[in-house]
């Protein structure tokens, strides 16, 4: 992570626990995340201030074993626009719209 552009946000994330190292104790800024792994950051990041209970937000993509209640809370509570799909395992794009 040294010298990467996005280091400081990155340790900020990891000394929250947000971000976690790999088996190497690396972060690998470079590698693609999917959006559900975001929801899941997300999610943590905002742990103590969900406050609506989460519905079936609909979407037919996430099954209830699969970070279901992440993103049905995140959903529930404004963070995610409802929509036929949320393509959890899709990669993370710059013009990704939630």
């Amino acid at each position: 992570m040294e010298g990467h552009w996005a280091k400081v946000p990155l340790q900020a994330l990891i000394d929250r626990k947000l971000l976690t190292l790999d088996a190497n104790g690396n972060v690998n800024p470079d590698v693609v995340i999917k959006r559900g792994e975001v929801a899941v950051i997300l999610y943590q990041s905002f742990e103590n201030h969900v406050t609506v209970v989460p519905n079936n937000p609909g979407y037919i993509d996430v099954p209830e074993t699969q970070c279901y209640q992440v993103i049905a809370t995140l959903t529930s509570n404004g963070a995610f626009s409802k929509a036929e799909k949320f393509n959890p395992d899709a990669p993370l794009t710059t013009s990704s719209r939630f």
